[in-house]
């Protein structure tokens, strides 16, 4: 057996805005774009490495609820991988309340145990700004969202720094992620597409400690599946791309799946991004 990738070549993204170098980006409008995780659909190739695939890269069985603020990605995020420091209070914040929720089967949303947003909204200070947008009848997305102190220097700038998001079915939890919302992109830090397309676990993406602008969760089908995004270099033919947004899909300690596209089609709605994403990996699942 092999490792099983994904590679995504074309999307229904908007292009928003083009990435340069060093580029500070504010996607203070991303609720505005979200689209329901129920009805899109991307264009999805399967491409296999060489490498030999573990017996553990099956999708492994995993509680809801966790009663300790560890998490998976702890030793990928910082003050400096994550954006700024009030990203990574965020970060925090969602280490504790993915800790304290319970998210519902995206599979099975019918019969879904999600937290409801008003349990969600217990979990947070009130002073957290809070947005809502209604995506369909039964679906919508709550952003809680940290802005910068009052003179500081993005104050003026940037409607907020970082983002904490969460999507509901008939008002149950079924995904969360926490991101940027204003930062600056390493062009010259980003790895190449052959160093993240061969890596397997996530300690070995510790290794290369790189930036960090997406972390998420879901639970497909009764397990937990974990997805990271960071920066990648361009790969070869391909034109007009500055930057890639590479996502790892993890579960337990493995990376089972990789996906990317061009990093100025998701940079200014990261969370709608991160579920179109999943989305595309729940197609092909189905489509096996």
């Amino acid at each position: 057996m092999n490792y099983k990738r994904i590679l995504l070549l074309s999307s229904t993204f908007i292009l928003l805005g083009a990435c340069n170098s060093a580029q500070l980006t504010d996607p203070s409008s991303s609720s505005e774009s979200a689209i329901s995780v129920l009805e899109s659909e991307e264009s999805i190739v399967e491409q296999t490495s060489s490498s030999q695939e573990s017996e553990s890269s099956v999708v492994t069985e995993t509680p809801e609820n966790t009663d300790t603020t560890d998490h998976l990605f702890d030793g990928l995020i910082t003050d400096t991988t994550f954006s700024n420091t009030t990203g990574y209070q965020a970060w925090l914040d969602y280490v504790r309340v993915t800790g304290e929720y319970t998210l519902g089967d995206i599979e099975a949303v019918e019969s879904s145990k999600g937290s409801s947003s008003a349990e969600i909204d217990a979990l947070f200070d009130e002073t957290i700004e809070r947005a809502e947008t209604e995506i369909t009848e039964n679906e919508k997305m709550v952003f809680y969202r940290y802005p910068d102190e009052e003179g500081g220097v993005f104050s003026e700038i940037s409607s907020f720094l970082a983002e904490i998001t969460f999507y509901f079915v008939d008002d149950h939890l079924v995904f969360s992620s926490v991101t940027p919302g204003f930062y600056n992109v390493e062009l010259n830090n980003a790895e190449e597409f052959e160093v993240l397309g061969n890596l397997f676990t996530v300690e070995e993406i510790e290794e290369l400690q790189p930036q960090v602008f997406t972390v998420s969760e879901v639970i497909y089908n009764g397990k937990l599946l974990n997805q990271i995004m960071v920066p990648a270099q361009p790969v070869e033919n391909q034109e007009n791309v500055v930057l890639n947004a590479f996502y790892f899909f993890v579960t337990g300690e493995e990376i089972i799946q990789f996906a990317y596209l061009p990093f100025e089609e998701v940079a200014q709605d990261f969370p709608t991004s991160s579920v179109l994403i999943y989305n595309s990996y729940f197609n092909q699942q189905a489509n096996q």
